[in-house]
C-alpha cells in the first residue's frame, strides 16, 4: 500500500505524516499538563463571559466594591430605618420648623483633601505647593430646619492664640482641644451657648448623632431644664441619615478647597493656623 493510500484509510490528511514518522524524523514534544480543577472552578464565572455579559446588558456595569462596616450593614435595615422615620415624624408635630435643630460636626485640613488637575508639558512632574501643616480643625454646625444657621464653632488642636479670628464670623467660637475633636465638656459649653441665643425662643429639638463625647448625664440634665429636647441619629447611620453631610458640608468643603487652592499661589505655600480664617472667611458663602 502506497503512503498516499495509507494516509487516505487512516484518515491523514497529508501522507508526508507517515513518511517522516517511518523515516523517524517526527520530533516527540511533551503536550499540555493535566489540569485539575476543582468543582467550583469548573463551574466558576469566567471574565471574559462577564464582559460579555456586560456588554449586551446597558443598565450594569462592573466596579470595584466599597468596603461597608458590618455595624452599619445590620444598623441600616429597613426595619430600624422605617421605625426611626416614624419616631421622628412624631417629634416634628411638637415643634415648628424653626425650632428644629440639627447639629454635626465635620472637619478640615489646610493641606486639602486631593490636588487639582493641572495642565504642564509631558514628563514635567506637577507638583502643587501645599501648606506642611497636617492638623485636623473641626467645624461644629448648627441650622435650623428653616434654614437658620447659628454662628460656627471652631476646634484646634493647640493651645489658643490671641489673634486667630478677630475678624472672623461674628459670635464664632475658636475652643482647643488635645485632638482638634470636639470633647464632653466643649458640647456642654456650646450646649449652653445654644441656650442662651435661642431658648427664649421657647422649647426646641436638637437632632444629632449619639456620641459619647456629645451626651453625658450633666449635659441630658442641663437640656432638660432649659426645654432642649435631643434626639439621636440611629448608631451607624450617620453616612446616610445625616442631613448635614448630604448637602451643606459637601459645598463648604468645596469652597474650602477651591480657596486652599488659591492661597498658596499668593503666599509661597503657608497655611497655618494664623493664615486659615483667611480660608475659612471666604469660604462662608455656603
Amino acid at each position: 500500500m502506497s503512503l498516499w493510500a495509507a494516509a487516505q484509510t487512516n484518515g491523514i490528511k497529508s501522507h508526508t505524516t507517515i513518511y517522516y514518522r517511518i523515516k523517524g524524523k517526527t520530533k516527540t514534544t511533551r503536550g499540555r499538563p493535566i489540569l485539575h480543577l476543582t468543582h467550583e472552578a469548573e463551574n466558576a464565572i469566567m471574565e471574559k463571559w462577564t464582559k460579555r455579559f456586560v456588554y449586551r446588558h446597558k443598565g450594569i456595569s462592573c466596579r470595584k466594591g466599597q468596603i461597608l462596616d458590618a455595624s452599619r450593614f445590620f444598623g441600616s435595615n429597613k426595619s430600624t430605618v422605617t421605625q426611626f422615620y416614624h419616631n421622628l415624624s412624631e417629634v416634628f408635630a411638637e415643634y415648628p420648623s424653626s425650632a428644629v435643630w440639627n447639629c454635626d460636626e465635620t472637619g478640615v485640613c489646610a493641606q486639602g483633601r486631593r490636588p487639582p488637575r493641572v495642565v504642564c508639558p509631558k514628563g514635567m512632574r506637577a507638583n502643587c505647593v501645599r501648606s506642611s501643616d497636617y492638623e485636623n480643625v473641626s467645624l461644629l454646625a448648627c441650622i435650623s430646619l428653616i434654614g437658620e444657621a447659628l454662628p460656627p464653632m471652631y476646634i484646634f488642636a493647640s493651645r489658643k492664640k490671641a489673634g486667630w479670628f478677630e475678624e472672623g464670623v461674628p459670635g464664632m467660637a475658636v475652643p482647643t482641644t488635645d485632638s482638634s475633636y470636639i470633647q464632653g465638656h466643649i458640647f456642654y459649653a456650646w450646649l449652653k451657648w445654644f441656650v442662651h441665643l435661642v431658648g427664649s425662643r421657647g422649647p426646641q429639638l436638637i437632632i444629632l448623632k449619639g456620641h459619647f463625647s456629645h451626651l453625658s448625664s450633666r449635659l441630658l440634665h442641663y437640656a432638660e431644664v432649659n426645654y432642649v429636647n435631643i434626639f439621636r441619629l440611629l448608631a451607624h447611620t450617620s453616612s446616610f441619615l445625616q442631613p448635614r453631610d448630604s448637602q451643606p458640608f459637601s459645598f463648604f468643603k468645596r469652597f474650602v478647597e477651591k480657596e486652599i487652592h488659591a492661597f498658596p499661589i499668593m503666599n509661597e505655600g503657608r497655611l497655618g493656623h494664623k493664615l486659615f480664617k483667611h480660608v475659612v472667611e471666604s469660604s462662608q458663602r455656603w
